[in-house]
């Protein structure tokens, strides 16, 4: 696990308890970093950890792609289609309240989708 990419507020999964475990301090404790995981990205977790909906129009088209609407933001999410990371099989777009290009990056953990949303909502 690479600690370096985890900030307080993410989600990590607890084998252990098998259950969600929510980053409340950092540095996490030893022993019980030994019982966490990250979580990977599908269509399930975004709904359930992220707020996500499922974009019917793109997935019409047989692209597996979630959106999710903030105030300022319009992200969407696509399984595979636009990925180019060998690792990485979901690509994350994010426009501003103009529909206008922010960022996007390859993901594969929830806790990486958190970190991008905390980075655009603190501006």
């Amino acid at each position: 696990m690479n600690k370096n990419s985890l900030m307080l507020g993410n989600f990590l999964w607890d084998t252990e308890k098998n259950e969600l475990y929510v980053i409340s301090e950092l540095p996490i404790k030893k022993e019980v970093e030994d019982h966490l995981t990250y979580i990977e990205i599908t269509g399930e977790t975004l709904i359930k950890y992220l707020g996500f909906e499922k974009d019917e129009w793109y997935s019409e088209r047989m692209i597996d792609t979630y959106k999710l609407d903030l105030s300022k933001y319009h992200i969407s999410i696509s399984y595979r289609e636009y990925s180019n990371h060998p690792l990485k099989d979901w690509y994350l777009h994010i426009d501003n309240e103009d529909f206008e290009t922010v960022g996007g990056m390859d993901v594969k953990y929830i806790h990486e989708i958190q970190n991008m949303l905390n980075m655009i909502q603190d501006e």
